[in-house]
């Protein structure tokens, strides 16, 4: 594919949010804005605003990529050297990366492995909370996920839609949170209780299996050396638990309420907590970083030395470049830690990310369950699926 022509312009997320969308001879890649953000995250965008990362990629970026042949996903390198990160920032640059992969081939995923075939499993928000949205009378943890345990990626999209549905009748809400997860009046242990419910009604309707997994996103309760629950259960609002507090109640969580997916348990520099978790839930659940690894090859390996983690989330735009990207998905496979691809509170209608996580066999996929923006995901990864049982 040689390179004719690139042109950018800003668009709204999900969330309002102002955010890049590139063209690569008419390929078009956009990339969202997360709410919820480590402080070790790449920057998504300069000081001197969108407006001016649009106008110097249309008018000086553009004439000096015109012209480049791409044809392999590494080639992204000839694209990365002649674009300067600390004037444009990150999320265009993954951006103009996700535009010129689907210019090279509409089906990224077989340029990173033309050999994939496994679908991952699925992490679906339902309930939220924390700081994905402002109210005073929310419960604690960020996201309440759904993980259908189907062996069609299809019947586990429709698995969670139907519990989502379901969920939605049974709370008589329409206070949803920035992912389009439900918002009721409850405490978190209540949510804990009432989700029990919707996973046996599931498993009586439709004859799927539902786990629990949760984002604590822990950043946002810790206070002071402690974590600090706002509205903690129904007899007791607030709560302050001390670190061995938090870890003796998650890990108590996990065999109550057979949780196997716990992201961000702690703040985001506690390696050593994240590892006595890990040990004490032993293999029984997944010990996710998030804020702490930032898909940054240097913190997963932080990560992997202490025994912090056994699952890591991959954002494309945290860490600012799919060939980084690719890295630090390299150090986690070779190390046994498994791989979630995961989408932005604020997102766009591009699906690239679908493709990534199929071509880089991600094991699960946090892309949501309802709305526009995240169905458009798990629809692509239903019409790889298709294609695949076809071929």
């Amino acid at each position: 594919m040689i390179i004719k022509e690139v042109k950018t312009k800003s668009i709204l997320d999900s969330n309002g949010n102002e955010c890049i969308e590139v063209s690569v001879n008419n390929n078009t890649a956009s990339i969202g804005y997360g709410i919820s953000r480590s402080s070790k995250e790449a920057i998504s965008y300069p000081e001197h605003g969108i407006g001016f990362v649009v106008n110097k990629i249309n008018n000086e970026l553009a004439l000096k990529l015109k012209g480049l042949k791409l044809e392999t996903f590494e080639d992204l390198e000839l694209i990365e050297e002649r674009f300067d990160t600390k004037l444009l920032g990150h999320s265009a640059l993954v951006a103009l990366e996700m535009a010129s992969l689907k210019a090279i081939d509409n089906n990224v995923w077989k340029l990173i492995n033309k050999n994939a075939y496994k679908l991952p499993f699925q992490l679906g928000n339902c309930i939220g909370g924390g700081a994905h949205i402002k109210a005073n009378d929310v419960q604690d943890i960020q996201e309440f996920l759904l993980i259908p345990r189907t062996d069609s990626f299809e019947e586990g999209f429709h698995a969670n839609l139907r519990a989502y549905r379901l969920i939605g009748d049974k709370l008589k809400t329409e206070r949803r949170d920035a992912e389009n997860a439900f918002v009721p009046k409850m405490s978190c242990l209540e949510v804990f209780e009432f989700l029990r419910g919707i996973i046996l009604k599931i498993r009586e309707e439709l004859d799927v299996k539902l786990e629990i997994g949760i984002d604590v996103a822990a950043n946002q309760l810790f206070k002071k050396g402690n974590y600090v629950y706002k509205n903690f259960s129904k007899e007791k609002k607030e709560k302050s638990f001390s670190l061995y507090e938090q870890m003796h109640f998650l890990a108590s969580l996990a065999e109550d309420f057979n949780i196997k997916y716990i992201e961000d348990p702690f703040q985001e520099n506690d390696f050593e907590s994240f590892s006595k978790l890990k040990k004490l839930v032993k293999n029984k659940c997944l010990i996710v970083g998030d804020d702490l690894t930032s898909t940054n090859p240097f913190q997963i390996k932080k990560a992997v030395q202490n025994d912090s983690i056994n699952a890591v989330i991959i954002k494309p735009n945290q860490i600012g470049s799919l060939l980084t990207m690719k890295e630090s998905i390299n150090i986690a496979r070779d190390n046994n830690v498994q791989i979630v691809f995961s989408h932005r509170s604020g997102e766009t209608l591009d699906s690239t990310i679908a493709q990534l996580a199929f071509g880089f066999q991600s094991d699960y996929v946090k892309f949501g369950i309802y709305g526009k923006e995240r169905a458009i995901k798990l629809k692509e990864l239903v019409r790889i699926e298709k294609g695949l049982i076809s071929y």
